[in-house]
């Protein structure tokens, strides 16, 4: 991990770091983060600009006709769904708790709609009411963030036959 933060391309090293990060993180690799840090201070230390060109002298590198943020942008918003909610074999998963309608056919073909509602993070209340279902149980999935003080209250967690409009 000698020179990840070449100067084709910042943003892909970055992308790159970010993941050598979460993984370290994650599996307790304090060597790999050591690594990373260490990598990330010499980028630092010699180019302070984010861009996928070379700086001459304190001057930042000009504009390209090809550049990588507004596809970048376009390509998140686009996939924001994904980040908000999957579905599977087994139900919904949410993974963001944001006020959002959820509605998509299960694997099986069953149609289901979520609508979640939320104050969180200052009262840590979210809501989440199923609009519609079709067919046999289904399981919605809460991610609840490991940094988050409160757990759901006894009698909400866990499997529940809830009918519709619930």
């Amino acid at each position: 991990m000698n020179e990840v933060f070449g100067t084709d391309n910042a943003v892909r090293a970055l992308y790159l770091v970010s993941g050598a990060v979460d993984v370290a993180v994650e599996t307790g690799d304090h060597e790999l983060l050591d690594a990373v840090i260490a990598q990330w201070d010499h980028a630092i230390a010699a180019r302070t600009y984010l861009t996928s060109g070379q700086a001459i002298g304190s001057l930042r590198a000009p504009w390209f006709n090809v550049s990588c943020c507004p596809t970048n942008i376009a390509r998140t918003l686009a996939s924001l769904a994904g980040y908000v909610a999957t579905s599977g074999d087994r139900g919904v998963q949410l993974h963001q708790l944001t006020a959002c309608d959820i509605r998509t056919v299960l694997p099986d073909g069953r149609t289901v709609a979520l609508r979640a509602d939320t104050d969180y993070p200052r009262t840590g209340t979210v809501t989440v009411r199923v609009e519609e279902s079709t067919g046999g149980p289904w399981s919605i999935t809460l991610r609840v963030p490991a940094w988050a003080r409160a757990r759901p209250s006894p009698g909400t967690a866990g499997p529940s036959p809830w009918p519709r409009g619930s």
